[in-house]
């Protein structure tokens, strides 16, 4: 089974330049440190538990924050640290997404509970009010089934309506001390949130007002503005915008974001695409998108790794004489050998070729096949794989799985086209056509099987197995890859 995520409706940034005088640039980064300091506060205030019972609804926390302005005072105005509050809110519902994605994953390989019980949780995780209220010993399951009766429609048709009855008192309590023990478990194991960018702040379209290409946006004093004057003269701002703070160059970047249009035109038929370094993206019809990807990034990596090479030795250095006392030699050193621009633009240069080729492959994708439906594998897993030399740790810290993934759902939103995400396992080990294993060696696969033998490219194989995983309904994108193994394992004696 795919995984149907509710990735938000995808925006598309755009970026305005504008100059500002010493005394406004100074206002800038006053209101950003405190932005920053601000959202950090909000972070340590609602990334626990007690945020997640209050559901990080906006209004209850504003009103909640309200009073607390008027006891102690923050250092913002209103409409800036409600814009922080809405931002901070927002990444909190994110954070605690992967957190409930890690509880689904520990409800499905626990044997212990029934198929129901499983449901019966899973069900709960949709609300993280009722998640909350279960940490604190507030919840009313009754209340709760009454209010969500589309949520509970199908597990009533699967296994009765009676709820409570089918599983028991004494069980559902043992279930909330359950569920209240994992949610803490890997609450405490992720990291709390906590932002080092302290260069940009939100303003909402009631801080600032233009006249032609001047911008008078609200300072850190009352009844004060800070005026700029806009490189394009000619654009017209509405909404909400982000002000980013070039350090030291009296220049502000404005990003403001709309909403990106999709296509009317639907695609047609289903597909399976397998997520590679070499070739980045291969599709069932055994077209591959993005090839020589690995060979076009990885001069680059050598290149980068080798002048982080010469820094590691240079940092050494200054630590040395540091330690014997030679300031002056040690700051000549960071000055002249360890400085950050070159080092940054060789940096930003490199992100930008990754991001086009792999912008060019989804595109050069969606040209060629129109697909309708789209399925691809689930890559949000770690590698724990520790004998891996250097260089290929490096290179394939570089792949940017993340922003693949982005980048499928952003374009597939504008083709008009749906994208799920399959379990991984063992996509690439077994054979599409028997089912049965074999070996993959690099980019070619050999099936096992005496009677079949089929031997192909391994990355068609995977897109194959990849587009038909969505018929074998045992596995989830939660499974793990052992139940996995067992499941193909099963079907093959059957």
């Amino acid at each position: 089974m795919a995984e149907k995520y509710k990735y938000p409706t995808p925006m598309r940034a755009i970026k305005e330049y504008a100059t500002v005088d010493g005394d406004g640039y100074k206002e800038f980064e006053t209101i950003a440190k405190n932005y920053q300091s601000m959202k950090n506060y909000f972070f340590s205030k609602y990334s626990g538990i007690s945020g997640l019972k209050k559901g990080f609804n906006f209004y209850n926390c504003r009103n909640e924050c309200t009073k607390e302005n008027q006891k102690v005072g923050y250092k913002l105005s209103s409409s800036y640290w409600q814009e922080c509050l809405k931002e901070t809110l927002g990444n909190l519902k994110t954070y605690w997404v992967q957190i409930f994605k890690e509880v689904r994953k520990t409800i499905t390989n626990n044997n212990k509970l029934t198929e129901q019980e499983k449901r019966f949780l899973k069900n709960l995780l949709t609300s993280k009010e009722a998640i909350g209220q279960i940490c604190f010993n507030e919840f009313d399951l009754k209340k709760f089934i009454k209010s969500n009766k589309r949520l509970w429609k199908k597990y009533k048709e699967e296994f009765g309506n009676d709820i409570i009855g089918g599983i028991g008192e004494e069980r559902i309590g043992y279930l909330f001390k359950y569920i209240k023990r994992v949610v803490r478990k890997h609450r405490s194991s992720a990291k709390t949130p906590y932002t080092h960018n302290f260069n940009y702040f939100i303003a909402s379209s009631i801080t600032y007002s233009q006249k032609g290409g001047r911008l008078k946006v609200t300072g850190v004093s009352k009844n004060q503005r800070v005026e700029t004057e806009l490189k394009n003269k000619r654009v017209k701002l509405k909404g909400q915008m982000q002000v980013n703070i070039k350090e030291g160059t009296g220049k502000v970047v404005i990003t403001r974001v709309v909403k990106v249009k999709k296509k009317k035109d639907k695609g047609k038929g289903i597909r399976g695409v397998d997520k590679g370094y070499t070739d980045l993206l291969t599709s069932d019809t055994g077209k591959a998108y993005g090839k020589g990807y690995s060979q076009k990034v990885r001069p680059y990596v050598e290149e980068q790794s080798n002048k982080q090479a010469q820094r590691n030795y240079y940092w050494s250095l200054v630590r040395k004489y540091e330690e014997y006392g030679d300031f002056k030699k040690a700051e000549r050193i960071r000055k002249n050998n360890l400085g950050f621009v070159k080092f940054n633009r060789a940096k930003n240069k490199f992100q930008g070729l990754k991001k086009t080729e792999i912008n060019r492959a989804i595109n050069d994708f969606f040209k060629a096949e129109r697909p309708n439906k789209l399925y691809s594998e689930d890559l949000t897993w770690e590698s724990k794989k520790k004998n891996r030399s250097k260089k290929i740790q490096n290179e394939l810290s570089q792949w940017d799985k993340g922003y693949l993934r982005e980048r499928l759902y952003f374009k597939s939103y504008i083709n008009n086209c749906s994208h799920e995400e399959v379990n991984a396992a063992y996509t690439s080990q077994f054979c599409h056509k028997c089912g049965h294993f074999g070996n993959r060696d690099k980019k070619h696969f050999e099936c096992l099987n005496e009677k079949c033998q089929w031997q192909s490219d391994a990355d068609y194989n995977a897109a194959v197995n990849i587009k038909n995983r969505i018929k074998i309904k045992e596995i989830t994108v939660y499974t793990s890859y052992n139940k996995v193994k067992q499941i193909l394992l099963n079907k093959i004696k059957n």
